[in-house]
């Protein structure tokens, strides 16, 4: 499920913002580098995980796009897979267009394995979906897990399943849990500090209610820390 995009009607601004920062590998008139993983998440990756090879969910480093013979190293691990390489090396309409992904195929099996395992532990469909993901990302298959340790497994792979598709947020605010990726574990999710030093304050957990919903009903109350 997609929102759609189109050249002229509507552009997505995804990709130039996934560029490190005026490295010239595009022709955009801004390279952003607004969403740049982190070392810490991109090593949080399993060894081998394919997903963290060369031009598949990431990349490290890309030709220059005024001389195809000279390679950019970017020094970070940028997201390939909104990479968007019509519109990046077009010299006529430089301006994504590409769908949004509101909701991909791995999470809704990592949905249905999660909740076969609330109702009372993993059964071999709850398996079969995990690890139907674990096999494309050329990973061996998860078995004989605790009730707890399967949880924090589908967790854990929609952390990198899903990186930066606006899912990790909404994890949070569900499960009350972080993913501490540098000592690869989940912790309560108020007052964790991750990598760059954020704590996650327990207003987060709600929304604010905006204050002009608030002035036309004043039976509602803000949330609190709002």
């Amino acid at each position: 499920m997609q929102a759609q995009y189109q050249f002229g009607i509507a552009t997505n601004a995804i990709s130039p913002l996934i560029i490190p920062y005026f490295v010239g590998i595009s022709h955009y008139n801004d390279e952003f580098g607004a969403l740049i993983p982190t070392n810490a998440f991109y090593n949080s990756y399993e060894a081998g995980d394919l997903r963290t090879k060369e031009r598949q969910f990431y990349f490290s480093k890309y030709a220059r796009i005024r001389n195809n013979a000279d390679t950019v190293n970017f020094n970070a691990h940028a997201l390939y897979k909104y990479f968007h390489l019509e519109s990046a090396l077009s010299t006529t309409t430089p301006d994504c267009d590409e769908n949004w992904t509101l909701l991909r195929m791995p999470e809704v099996m990592l949905i249905y394995a999660e909740a076969i395992n609330e109702v009372g532990a993993a059964t071999p469909k709850a398996y079969d979906q995990l690890n139907a993901i674990r096999k494309r990302a050329q990973l061996p298959p998860r078995s004989g897990l605790s009730q707890d340790a399967f949880r924090e497994a589908v967790w854990k792979e929609r952390y990198h399943e899903l990186a930066y598709e606006n899912k990790a947020y909404f994890d949070i605010q569900r499960t009350r849990k972080a993913y501490d990726v540098v000592n690869n574990r989940f912790v309560d999710a108020v007052g964790f500090k991750n990598e760059v030093g954020n704590a996650f304050q327990s207003k987060y957990l709600l929304w604010g209610i905006p204050t002009a919903e608030i002035n036309t009903n004043n039976k509602l109350t803000q949330n609190p820390g709002y």
